[in-house]
C-alpha cells in the first residue's frame, strides 16, 4: 500500500530534482528521486536513534561497571594476553 503526499518545493529545488532524475536512469522521475531521498533520510534518522541509544546505555552503565557477570574490563585485561599467547602458539608467533 502506498500513500500519496502533496509537497510544495521551490522552483530551484524542483529544477535540481529534475536534473538528478534526468541524469540517473534508476530514478527517472521526480517521485523516484524524492522517494529515495526520503528513504535515505529515514534510514539516517533510525541509525542516529540507535547510535544515541547505545551511547545512552553505555553512559548509564559504563563498561567498567561490575554487574552480575563481573567486570568486563577486568575480563578483557585477563583474557586478551592469554588469547594472544594461544594464537602465537597456534600460528608460530609470526
Amino acid at each position: 500500500m502506498t500513500v500519496q503526499i502533496a509537497l510544495r518545493i521551490s522552483d530551484e529545488l524542483a529544477s535540481a530534482v529534475d536534473q538528478i532524475a534526468a541524469a540517473d536512469a534508476s530514478s527517472p522521475t521526480r517521485s523516484d528521486v524524492l522517494r529515495k531521498a526520503i528513504e535515505a533520510y529515514v534510514r539516517a534518522e533510525r541509525r542516529k536513534f540507535v547510535d544515541e541509544s547505545i551511547v545512552a546505555a553505555y553512559t548509564n552503565v559504563p563498561q567498567s561497571t561490575t554487574d552480575e557477570w563481573g567486570s568486563l574490563t577486568k575480563q578483557q585485561e585477563e583474557r586478551i594476553p592469554r588469547i594472544g599467547t594461544l594464537l602465537d602458539a597456534e600460528d608460530g608467533g609470526w
